[in-house]
């Protein structure tokens, strides 16, 4: 995913394109991109290690898209093995995501 994300523009605005990750704002900068990035990336055979993925880092955005993600492809989300072993593995997450998807 990181090769994608660092390509294109953002590289203008530091010192021979490189980040400091020790500066809380390029951190900062970071995750969003980062965040933007995976929005973008969401399919069927990943959006339950994405919605993981926003839940631990705290990626509102990221979670939000997931879950509407799944709501607009109920069926084919609710189809996959690894999906439905989210009910098990996080219960939770997965009460949280049957009510968003009521």
């Amino acid at each position: 995913y990181f090769a994608t994300v660092f390509e294109g523009p953002w590289g203008d605005e530091h010192p021979n394109g490189v980040w400091n990750t020790a500066d809380p704002v390029d951190q900062f900068t970071m995750f969003k991109v980062t965040e933007r990035f995976l929005m973008e990336q969401i399919e069927v055979g990943n959006v339950k290690e994405l919605l993981q993925s926003s839940v631990l880092y705290n990626l509102v955005r990221l979670k939000q898209s997931c879950s509407e993600f799944i709501k607009n492809n109920s069926r084919k989300v609710l189809m996959n093995e690894d999906f439905m072993k989210l009910a098990t593995e996080d219960k939770a997450l997965w009460s949280e995501l049957r009510s968003f998807l009521r």
